[in-house]
């Protein structure tokens, strides 16, 4: 089929027939994309109007705050703040339709993903002129996320010192805890460094962000609580997230008087 014949869809339609190309993005295979479907990919952006545009930001932080009781990392709001009072925009893309969506990483420089679904709407783009950060919120996610952007990316850096807790949310369908909801803890000295080296981004609040960091933990903790402690095949997992709370604030980060108080909620009983 001739190039000018394809159109990109983006309202609900139906169809006689529909033609399935062959899959490129093997997600967790490690198998990079090739040159000619990456080609494939910028005609399409070119056929939408997919392009740089100069009015919108070139400093993103792709936010994952309204989600933190589904799968983040704990701070991130103290981030985003800081984020934005060094010139980024805080993007949540959920709020977006997708052609507005690409359009914006199209536009960016710099683009700052905190680990999520959001990343995988890279792999709708043939490139981006963008040096991409990932802050993880598992560590293992770099091998999972780099097939995705290093091939359409300027240059990736990674953030990967993350301590994960144990999930509290249960799918009630399944009736299964689903670990990808669970919430993690950054190294805090780690992420300051991070930011500064990779970033150039100063003047990072270690207390600030462990003072967020404590309240995401216990309010996540405190928010499923009730649902877990009804269940007993699951009830176990209240007593091994705050053992874990404690070993991580007790060993791993920096000790400021939030992670003290960090430490208190993990030995406290309910």
């Amino acid at each position: 089929m001739e190039k000018s014949k394809v159109c990109l869809q983006t309202k609900q339609m139906t169809v006689k027939n529909l033609i399935v190309s062959e899959e490129e993005s093997l997600f967790r295979s490690g198998i990079p994309v090739s040159k000619p479907f990456l080609d494939f990919l910028k005609s399409c952006e070119a056929n939408a109007n997919i392009k740089n545009d100069p009015a919108l930001p070139k400093r993103l932080y792709v936010s994952r705050t309204p989600f933190r009781l589904r799968g983040a990392f704990a701070g991130e709001a103290y981030l985003d703040k800081f984020m934005e009072n060094n010139g980024f925009d805080i993007f949540r893309p959920e709020a977006y339709p997708l052609i507005e969506q690409l359009k914006r990483y199209k536009s960016a420089e710099q683009i700052v993903f905190a680990e999520g679904a959001a990343v995988h709407v890279m792999e709708l783009v043939g490139s981006v002129d963008a040096n991409v950060y990932l802050l993880q919120r598992k560590k293992n996610s770099q091998r999972v996320f780099k097939q995705v952007l290093e091939p359409r990316t300027v240059n990736t850096a990674y953030f990967s010192d993350v301590h994960e807790l144990p999930s509290l949310f249960q799918h009630q369908n399944l009736k299964i805890v689903t670990q990808g909801s669970a919430l993690s803890i950054p190294d805090i000295d780690k992420m300051a460094h991070f930011l500064q080296q990779e970033l150039r981004l100063d003047g990072f609040d270690k207390e600030m962000f462990a003072g967020q960091i404590v309240s995401d933990v216990i309010n996540y903790y405190r928010h499923y609580h009730s649902a877990v402690w009804a269940d007993e095949t699951i009830r176990p997992r209240l007593s091994l997230y705050k053992e874990k709370v404690t070993h991580i604030a007790e060993k791993l980060l920096v000790q400021t008087d939030a992670i003290k108080s960090l430490v208190e909620f993990g030995h406290s009983s309910d």
